[in-house]
């Protein structure tokens, strides 16, 4: 079938509105909470996500000339990740799944670096 189709299946699971609604407050607007009650209407504050977009959006880096989108460490993420999802084009929960294995290796490898059965290695910076 083709991608339209996957992913109109996919939003129309219940449970995508959790999922989006986790996106929005990670990624985008954050979190909303109640302040105070007035007498002309509500108070809100509004909390930033966790990982705002100027840290993961690439929009601006794009537009400029010579600058590149990622760098060594992330492309090397984007490899180890691409062997965790094991296929070209994986629906929304096969893409969950691989960040959750990603999480749980990433866990396990700082309670190893944590506990000295694992120790880091000095990088040495590539120079021009």
């Amino acid at each position: 079938m083709s991608l339209l189709y996957d992913l109109s299946k996919d939003l129309n699971d219940p449970d995508i509105d959790e999922l989006l609604l986790y996106f929005d407050r990670t990624y985008v607007n954050g979190t909303y909470k109640r302040t105070t009650i007035q007498l002309n209407g509500l108070s809100l504050w509004r909390s930033s996500p966790i990982f705002p977009p100027y840290l993961w959006n690439v929009h601006n880096a794009t537009k400029k000339k010579n600058t590149g989108r990622t760098n060594n460490i992330s492309e090397g993420f984007n490899n180890k990740f691409k062997t965790l999802v094991r296929t070209q084009h994986p629906n929304i929960w096969m893409f969950i799944e691989a960040l959750q294995k990603s999480n749980s290796m990433a866990i396990n490898k700082l309670l190893k670096i944590k506990t000295g059965t694992v120790f880091l290695t000095k990088i040495n910076k590539y120079e021009r």
